[in-house]
């Protein structure tokens, strides 16, 4: 999920900077398509949250040709580019995009949806958001989603996080690790830089722990990790059956 005022040049550069950028990304949606690969059904129909430029539902369409998606992201200039990428690839009838937050996403007929991506999505919000103008957190968002599943569906989750307590590293280990894999990667240090300062005032990680108690309280079963790089981890859960 992208902010909501994201202009339309940012929007062109954005899949590259952050294919670049961010530990794992081409990985990570391969992990995401297999797994949803094994979990839902042909006809499966998908929501993607923070569907930005479209890159999610591009890597996991080619994998089930009777999978159709419902992308939502609050910031248009990045949803303009998903619907040209998507025309371009022809996906444009099977996959719906909504303009919003996941509340404004409209439930399928039939019992919800039967998945859902939230891929480098949550790290954007506050756990606990401390003004009326942001009131918007990591347990509204799991909220909304889950108000969308059908019972038993999986949710496939990733963000930046912070390592569990069991899990002893030096102190800035992974923040110069990160330097270095986007050293390696042709970004320029300014470039660099600005990042790690983006990454420390905007970015909200959170530990596992935390997390499972969210997924609890939005009505997940505890998460399950799928996926590590550097900072990034990623975490299966499934929509537990309120009858």
């Amino acid at each position: 999920m992208t902010p909501a005022r994201f202009d339309a040049e940012r929007a062109k550069g954005y899949d590259d900077r952050v294919s670049r950028a961010i530990p794992g990304y081409g990985l990570l949606h391969d992990i995401a398509a297999v797994t949803m690969a094994a979990l839902v059904p042909p006809q499966a129909r998908l929501l993607v949250v923070g569907c930005g430029t479209g890159t999610d539902i591009l890597r996991l369409a080619p994998h089930q040709p009777g999978w159709s998606f419902v992308g939502v992201d609050p910031a248009a200039e990045m949803l303009a580019l998903a619907r040209l990428r998507l025309a371009e690839a022809g996906l444009e009838g099977r996959t719906t995009l909504v303009e919003g937050r996941v509340e404004a996403v409209e439930p399928p007929p039939a019992g919800g949806f039967d998945g859902a991506l939230c891929l480098l999505v949550g790290h954007f919000l506050p756990d606990s958001p401390a003004t009326a103008e942001a009131a918007y957190g990591k347990a509204a968002l799991l909220a909304g989603v889950a108000a969308l599943l059908r019972p038993g569906a999986p949710l496939l989750i990733a963000d930046f996080a912070l390592p569990p307590p069991t899990e002893v590293l030096p102190a800035g280990l992974i923040e110069d690790a990160w330097t270095l894999w986007q050293h390696e990667r042709g970004i320029a240090a300014e470039a660099i830089d600005r990042g790690l300062a983006h990454a420390r005032r905007a970015i909200h990680p959170i530990d596992p722990a935390r997390l499972g108690a969210l997924l609890g309280a939005a009505g997940f079963t505890p998460p399950a990790g799928v996926f590590q790089a550097l900072q990034v981890r990623g975490w299966l859960s499934f929509r537990k059956d309120d009858r």
